[in-house]
């Protein structure tokens, strides 16, 4: 399809320009905390919800943000979502929300995904965040400031290692 070629090309271009200072800060003074994922199914939804609670306990301000492939459906409305519809063929956002998201310089922001999305990855490449934390993937780290291997581990073993990890870094 020829508005998913423009849309990975855009975002291959975005990588080179999109120049935000990105740098680790320690957990404890992050405040503003994203997190992007693609909506799959209920258990996931389950998952990111109790990773969500678990950085709001710990003071955080989190701003969620799902794609919704085409066909999936949409566990409930807590999270803002977008569908291929809200960016259009010249990979322009249409959508009010991605926008929004894309321009908040969060401290971290986490991409729960374990397969590339070009969607996600454009939101990635045009985001103001300070530390993007993601999934090893050998195509994915120009998105990446941090990425954890992790193989085929189940979702929730994987967001408490990029808690810890987070937790761990230091100035």
């Amino acid at each position: 399809m020829l508005s998913k070629t423009i849309i990975q090309y855009k975002t291959k271009s975005l990588t080179k320009r999109n120049s935000p200072i990105r740098r680790f800060i320690p957990y404890a003074k992050a405040e503003r905390i994203g997190v992007v994922f693609c909506i799959e199914g209920l258990d996931k939804h389950q998952t990111i919800k109790e990773f969500i609670r678990q950085l709001e306990m710990d003071g955080k301000s989190v701003k969620s943000l799902g794609y919704l492939p085409k066909g999936a459906e949409n566990h409930e409305f807590r999270f803002d979502f977008f569908t291929e519809k809200d960016v259009n063929a010249i990979g322009q956002v249409t959508k009010e929300t991605i926008t929004e998201f894309i321009n908040i310089p969060f401290d971290y922001l986490y991409c729960i995904d374990s397969t590339p999305n070009i969607y996600i990855n454009y939101i990635l490449a045009r985001s103001k965040a300070k530390c993007r934390i993601g999934l090893h993937d050998g195509e994915n780290h120009p998105y990446f400031e941090l990425m954890i291997k992790a193989g085929r581990t189940p979702l929730k073993i994987l967001l408490d290692e990029m808690l810890r990890y987070s937790k761990n870094l230091n100035e």
